[in-house]
């Protein structure tokens, strides 16, 4: 089961670094002349491959595993990896694609959400960030963006369960998801706080 989840992403992510490497460099605006070749859309479709390899495995087949416990029926992994990849059509969609967009992207930024580790180290880099923060207007409106990322990832946090689950579109999904937080937020907030203390609690003890 191990070999059956790691030969893939092992396989597309060399493909990935063959292809960066094979372009003579990084894209940047020294070079742009990298992103007009042949190579660019190759790369992007095996980059796309690989975050949904990550977001099958690592979010879409954990909700459908735990659902299943919860509900007290036979779990296995490779089936609900399956049923992972069977979902993925559900975010074919301009929302859909852009919830992937916001996970893979945003939530690393920001630390709130699901994330994948393929992103999970991802950051702005340091020529942007210090023009960034080397100006106090461009200063506030990261950090004014920063704070509506994370409320729109609070209100959202539960968008894939209700795609999954309650199988509706990403819109409902969304929807739904406001709608729990609006009702639930305070008492979700209070057990989060008290997840984390207890788990900052058992490292330090550890």
């Amino acid at each position: 089961t191990f070999l059956l989840l790691v030969i893939p992403v092992n396989l597309l992510d060399n493909m990935v670094e063959r292809q960066v490497n094979s372009s003579g460099g990084a894209f940047t605006t020294a070079n742009p002349e990298i992103a007009a070749g042949w190579r660019s859309p190759l790369l992007f479709l095996l980059m796309a491959l690989l975050v949904f390899c990550y977001f099958v495995f690592e979010i879409l087949s954990q909700v459908y595993l735990c659902e299943d416990i919860l509900k007290g029926e036979d779990s296995h992994i490779l089936h609900e990896i399956g049923r992972g990849f069977r979902s993925v059509r559900k975010f074919f969609s301009p929302r859909g694609l852009l919830l992937v967009l916001f996970i893979t992207v945003a939530v690393p930024l920001i630390g709130i959400g699901f994330s994948i580790s393929l992103t999970e180290s991802f950051y702005i880099p340091h020529f942007i960030s210090g023009v960034i923060f080397s100006d106090p207007l461009y200063s506030i409106l990261y950090a004014a963006l920063l704070v509506l990322l994370s409320v729109f990832a609070y209100r959202s946090i539960f968008t894939i369960h209700a795609m999954l689950i309650d199988n509706l579109d990403a819109a409902e999904a969304q929807r739904r998801s406001v709608g729990i937080m609006k009702e639930h937020g305070r008492e979700f907030l209070k057990k989060f706080i008290l997840l984390i203390i207890l788990s900052g609690v058992i490292v330090i003890a550890a």
